[in-house]
């Protein structure tokens, strides 16, 4: 295997207990992924990205958590971004999400050598707010 993605599901803590998929599931199956991203932060040889470190082990690890915007790109994850039952993403959670996924896909060196067509350059999406 060259490449693996991994992914939390989205957050789920305004949905209550009647969604059938109440928090503390999401928070806690983020936990692994959560520990991976800590663990880059710090500086783990085994996860290091920047060639400058040393040699490339991991693919840079990428986190978003709620109202707290994310330094690469100011992304928030808000309850405005999900349907009715407060679990899964509405219009706007979609189209973020999807914007999300096609620009990593569109621009990531290891994704886009595959994902766009010979010769075609990559065309990124804004992120919805």
């Amino acid at each position: 295997m060259r490449v693996a993605y991994l992914s939390s599901r989205s957050f789920g803590g305004w949905s209550g207990s009647e969604s059938g998929s109440p928090e503390p599931y999401a928070y806690e199956s983020g936990f692994a992924n959560r520990w991976v991203v800590q663990s880059q932060v710090k500086g783990d040889a085994q996860l290091n990205f920047d060639p400058d470190r040393g040699e490339i082990r991991a693919p840079l690890l990428l986190w978003a958590q709620s109202n707290s915007p994310r330094k690469l790109d100011g992304l928030v994850w808000t309850e405005w971004d999900v349907r009715a039952d407060r679990l899964h993403p509405n219009e706007a959670g979609t189209r973020k999400t999807t914007a999300l996924l096609l620009n990593f896909f569109k621009t990531n060196e290891g994704t886009s050598r595959w994902f766009l067509k010979p010769g075609e350059k990559a065309q990124v999406l804004p992120l919805p707010k």
